[in-house]
């Protein structure tokens, strides 16, 4: 777990535990997001945090504005009384028009940057009375999921492993070398592995070839077959490499509702495509051991 993912869910509501042994209760797992976590509900504790850096930055900026006041102030004020009196020892009584106008010049800026510091600290007040009654009042787990789900239905890793619970499978994610988040379920006999990318799901059956491939025979035998299985099975891709084959399915569900909904009929799809591929496959094998029996009618003596 990364240190800011723990910071995150730290300042979670939906969190249990601390440190590396933090998890979320919304999925029982530890974090799995990248960026940004779509169920995040602030507690007590960021709020707090919020509010005394915000009203950190409030007496920042009104300490600005104060200084600019204070400073053109007595700049102002330096400036009619340093031109009075040079206008007086020069007897020239024009200085003091200029006096004059430098000091209201000064004044006024001062004045100006003043409000502009102050609209701001009135702004961060705003914010932290917002956030303080409505966005990020801290509520319930339950009420927090409800509303995430209201609100933001987006298909994220997180709650994938969440509704694949609810289904009745026990997902288990790691994370590749690529930074790909895998969830690894067990769907009959057949280990499968599922990963969200982009709104579109990716569910991949894997087998090792072991020593299948020993025999240039079956490497025909088994294209074969995966040509007669994706006639029938248009959605499914086979490819195999030097590790094994892919039984592959993808689909796009922007919406955890289409991703409950999708899901199921995909593993039910791919888990029929590999059955059906399995049984092309030895019939395509069992025409080539009848070709290379010897005929029987061959072998008899001719009277």
């Amino acid at each position: 777990m990364e240190r800011y993912q723990q910071e995150i869910c730290g300042d979670c509501i939906n969190h249990k535990g601390k440190g590396d042994d933090i998890i979320c209760q919304l999925t029982g797992e530890k974090p799995h997001y990248e960026h940004r976590c779509h169920d995040f509900k602030a507690n007590n504790s960021h709020m707090q945090r919020y509010t005394v850096s915000k009203t950190l930055e409030r007496e920042e900026l009104e300490g600005k504005g104060n200084a600019w006041l204070c400073g053109l102030g007595c700049a102002a004020i330096i400036a009619l009384i340093f031109g009075s009196a040079l206008s007086i020892e020069m007897e020239r009584y024009a200085y003091v028009y200029l006096a004059i106008f430098v000091s209201i010049t000064l004044a006024a800026l001062g004045i100006y940057i003043f409000v502009c510091y102050r609209n701001k600290s009135h702004a961060i007040d705003i914010d932290i009375a917002k956030c303080a009654t409505t966005d990020n009042k801290p509520q319930s787990p339950e009420n927090s999921h409800t509303e995430a789900k209201e609100s933001d239905n987006r298909v994220t890793t997180d709650r994938a492993i969440r509704c694949l619970k609810e289904l009745g499978y026990a997902p288990k994610c790691e994370r590749s070398e690529d930074g790909t988040h895998w969830i690894y379920i067990v769907y009959g006999d057949d280990k499968v592995l599922l990963t969200i990318v982009d709104d579109i799901v990716q569910i991949v059956f894997a087998y090792s070839w072991g020593g299948l491939m020993d025999n240039c025979a079956n490497i025909q035998n088994f294209l074969l077959a995966a040509n007669r299985v994706m006639q029938y099975k248009r959605f499914v891709q086979i490819t195999g490499d030097e590790e094994g084959c892919r039984f592959t399915i993808s689909g796009y569900v922007p919406s955890m509702i289409e991703f409950e909904f999708s899901v199921p009929l995909y593993l039910r799809a791919i888990s029929e495509a590999v059955h059906l591929h399995r049984e092309v496959f030895q019939s395509f094998v069992e025409q080539d051991v009848q070709m290379l029996q010897p005929n029987n009618n061959d072998n008899k003596p001719v009277n």
